[in-house]
C-alpha cells in the first residue's frame, strides 16, 4: 500500500495542497528571478546601445576632422607641385645658360658688350649721342 493509505482524506488533501503551494511558490520564485534577469538584460541592452551611440559619434567626429585635414593637405600638395614645376623649369633654364656660357659665341658676345672688342674686318657703327 501507499504511504497515504494510513492517512485520512483531510490529511491527504492538506498534504497535496502543501505540495501544490510549494510548487506554486517555486514557479513564482523562478518567474521573479526571470523578471530580474529581464531587467538586467534590458539594462545590458541599453548600455550596449549607449556605447554604440558614443562610438558612432566619436567616429563621425574623427571622420569630419580627417576630411577637413585631407582638404588642407590637398591644397598644400597642389602648391608644392606648382613650386616643384617652377623649380624644375628654373633648373632647365640654368642648365641651358650654363651650356651657352661654355660656347665661343657667349665669349664673343661678352667681349663685344663689356669690352667693346671687335674682329679686325668688322666695322662698328654707333648711334650719335645728342
Amino acid at each position: 500500500m501507499s504511504r497515504e493509505g494510513n492517512l485520512s482524506r483531510a490529511q491527504i488533501e492538506r498534504r497535496r495542497r502543501q505540495q501544490h503551494n510549494r510548487r506554486v511558490k517555486a514557479v513564482h520564485k523562478e518567474y521573479r528571478d526571470m523578471r530580474r534577469g529581464k531587467k538586467q538584460s534590458k539594462l545590458s541592452v541599453l548600455l550596449v546601445i549607449a556605447s554604440l551611440i558614443v562610438v558612432t559619434c566619436v567616429t563621425s567626429f574623427r571622420s569630419v576632422s580627417l576630411n577637413s585635414k585631407k582638404k588642407e593637405l590637398d591644397v598644400t600638395e597642389q602648391q608644392l607641385e606648382i613650386e616643384l614645376s617652377n623649380a624644375q623649369q628654373k633648373k632647365l633654364d640654368l642648365e641651358q645658360q650654363q651650356k651657352y656660357m661654355k660656347t665661343k659665341k657667349y665669349i664673343e658676345d661678352e667681349a663685344k658688350a663689356k669690352l667693346g672688342l671687335v674682329y679686325p674686318d668688322e666695322i662698328v657703327i654707333k648711334p650719335r649721342e645728342e
